[in-house]
């Protein structure tokens, strides 16, 4: 049988590399807003306002802020749907026969089909 490897489907790979880059981005904003507070001697509101009314805090502040979703969305993903896991199936409320999994008949399309389809937004 011919697969398509062409498809938006995700891999271990393209969430291992996600993974990595969306840290890498909350990491460097976190070292950021320390330095911050490291170089300012008096945080007032003037001050803050001021560093967060500039272009640059905003934006990095915006990739921060869908960094941690995309990180939470792929670590919460990876946790609760690793593999046919049986707390997966305890989660999801289907049994573990049903799934497909160990030669079963797979009616329910596999056991965290309820969990991805809220990620997807469905």
């Amino acid at each position: 049988m011919v697969t398509n490897q062409a498809t938006i489907k995700r891999d271990g790979v393209q969430d291992w590399v996600s993974l990595r880059a969306t840290a890498l981005i909350i990491m460097l904003f976190s070292f950021y807003i320390g330095w911050f507070f490291i170089t300012t001697e008096t945080v007032t509101y003037d001050v803050w306002q001021g560093f967060f009314g500039s272009l640059t805090t905003k934006v990095f502040t915006l990739a921060a802020l869908v960094s941690v979703m995309l990180h939470v969305r792929i670590g919460l993903w990876q946790l609760l749907c690793a593999s046919g896991d049986k707390n997966c199936t305890e989660l999801c409320g289907c049994s573990w026969y049903e799934s497909g999994a160990k030669g079963g008949n797979g009616r329910t399309g596999g056991c965290c089909q309820g969990i991805n389809a809220i990620f997807a937004g469905a």
